[in-house]
């Protein structure tokens, strides 16, 4: 917790089972009591991803749970601000952003093939790139996600 303590913004990831956050990614959020009592992460900026074997998934209650967290720790939720990909006679699964989401970043893996091939190729994108250039005008706290220094901004995947 103290490398998420000493954090400016915090993106969550876990994996969507049965529409849900893992197991594991639950396990987490109980052991982030202490800083909520201490408001430690208040302020912070927050952002998400999640992943499930289907192409709906029900990822969408995976990323409400993860910004309901984030809203309880008083933090700053961003989205992610991609068009929607893959929604067109022209797209494609490599599209970014395929499958139309905003509230934050979502892939699909396909059940039967390795992590080599999963997730999808639309779905494997430098977000953290992408997040901070489209957050380059986005302030909280004079801080931006563009001006954080990648040793600032903590991924966390519970599930990796």
């Amino acid at each position: 917790m103290k490398t998420l303590d000493g954090s400016d913004a915090i993106i969550f990831g876990c994996a969507t089972y049965m529409g849900s956050v893992s197991a594991i990614f639950k396990a987490f959020l109980e052991k982030a009591y202490d800083p909520w009592v201490d408001q430690r992460w208040k302020d912070k900026i927050a952002g998400g991803f999640t992943n499930s074997g289907s192409q709906n998934g029900d990822k969408l209650c995976s990323l409400f749970q993860l910004v309901i967290f984030a809203m309880q720790m008083n933090m700053f939720w961003v989205g992610i601000g991609d068009p929607p990909g893959n929604n067109w006679s022209g797209g494609d699964v490599t599209d970014i952003n395929r499958l139309g989401t905003w509230l934050g970043a979502i892939g699909q893996s396909n059940g039967d093939q390795g992590s080599e091939f999963a997730p999808s190729a639309g779905d494997r994108v430098d977000r953290k790139a992408i997040w901070d250039e489209n957050r380059a005008d986005h302030t909280q706290n004079g801080k931006t996600a563009a001006n954080t220094s990648p040793s600032r901004l903590v991924k966390l995947n519970s599930d990796a």
